[in-house]
């Protein structure tokens, strides 16, 4: 028979004294996530991971068909979440093959003037095309043509989340466009030197 001693009585009461913070802690959180779920937070997390699923499930389709000077797709950034993959999503769209940029579109619920007009307005940021040995220049944006026709997108995909468009500023764009200038440049010189490492080790032998 277990003695009821004073070591005994205490570990007893600190096992219940664990226990009744336990029941504390979890229904804090239980309250914490209700209220969480019925929170702005909570519903305009759902939207936007709502959109980002749609737009990710076009651009699975639309990567493997991207025809463009033998690249492969590539993200863009700078311009907030969805606007990037919107923007992503117009390049795979517009040099898509033939067959698949039909289905794109009826998929995206959009037409070809919407994809064009946006991926014209974009401008090109500056990057370097190691087939030609050179950078291509950048062109510059029409900020104002870009706006519009993301907000088309928008409204042709039916996205449900508050899309802002408020990096769409000279500022924002001028940084976007000179980090790609110096990523240009940088790869310009690294493959400069690379040749000429080349060259010398010919040289040598």
């Amino acid at each position: 028979m277990t003695q009821n001693t004073p070591l005994t009585q205490l570990q007893v009461a600190i096992a219940e004294r664990k226990a009744s913070i336990n029941a504390i802690i979890t229904a804090r959180k239980e309250e914490l996530a209700i209220k969480y779920i019925n929170s702005d937070t909570f519903l305009t997390r759902e939207m936007l991971d709502s959109d980002i699923n749609t737009i990710n499930a076009l651009l699975s389709v639309a990567k493997d068909s991207y025809v463009l000077d033998g690249r492969k797709l590539s993200a863009s950034f700078g311009y907030g979440t969805i606007p990037n993959l919107l923007i992503t999503l117009a390049k795979a769209i517009l040099y898509a093959k033939a067959h698949e940029k039909e289905e794109l579109l009826v998929m995206a619920n959009t037409t070809i003037d919407t994809v064009e007009s946006l991926v014209e307005a974009l401008g090109q940021e500056a990057y370097f095309n190691p087939k030609t040995a050179s950078i291509r220049e950048e062109i510059q944006m029409d900020i104002d043509t870009v706006t519009s026709m993301l907000r088309q997108l928008i409204s042709d995909l039916n996205l449900v989340s508050e899309v802002s468009l408020a990096k769409f500023h000279s500022g924002n764009i001028k940084l976007v466009f000179t980090r790609a200038q110096l990523k240009a440049t940088l790869a310009y010189e690294n493959y400069t030197n690379y040749l000429a490492g080349i060259e010398d080790t010919i040289y040598i032998d």
